[in-house]
Order: C-alpha cells, then sequence, then structure tokens
C-alpha cells in the first residue's frame, strides 16, 4: 500500500482524545464527528486496536484513504475499559 505521509495535527488529537473519553464516560463508542474509533477491554493493546480497524473494510479504508492530509488521535482508559480514536483530514 503506497500512501502519502500524514502529518500529525494537535487539534484533531484534542478532538479524537474528548469523543474518546464520552465514549468511555458512556460504556459505549458514540461517534462525535468523523473519527474512527475502538472500545477494547483493559488489556487491549495498541496493536489490538489497530488489527480490529484493519479487519473492518470501513475503518481499513478511512484510516488508508489516499487523500488524507493530517490526522490525531487519543487512546483512553477507565482501568475498565479502553477507547482509541482517531480524528483525519481528508
Amino acid at each position: 500500500m503506497r500512501l502519502k505521509p500524514v502529518a500529525y495535527n494537535a487539534n484533531l488529537s484534542a478532538l479524537g482524545e474528548d469523543c474518546a473519553r464520552k465514549s468511555l464516560a458512556a460504556g459505549k463508542m458514540t461517534h462525535c464527528g468523523y473519527e474512527v474509533l475502538a472500545m477494547g477491554g483493559p488489556n487491549m493493546t495498541v496493536d489490538q486496536l489497530i488489527a480490529m480497524w484493519f479487519n473492518s473494510p470501513p475503518h481499513k479504508a478511512a484510516l488508508t484513504h489516499p487523500t488524507s492530509t493530517i490526522a490525531g488521535g487519543a487512546i483512553v482508559s477507565n482501568g475498565r475499559n479502553v477507547v482509541a480514536a482517531i480524528r483525519i483530514d481528508y
């Protein structure tokens, strides 16, 4: 897969973190806009979260969109669950 580099964006990371925290507080994934979300148990690893996304065709397509330019993300935990969110600008 040949993709152009995507630059980190702190504003998108902040939006991702805010959304991840809202989902964590709600106990379920709740989209706040256009982010890619994943939720798992307290021992969920980053590799497992990414594998979940890449095993889902719509999520993989969003993460590997050829016109992506900037992105930011966050992972939050409350000790019982982990939520990851990535915001991407195309």
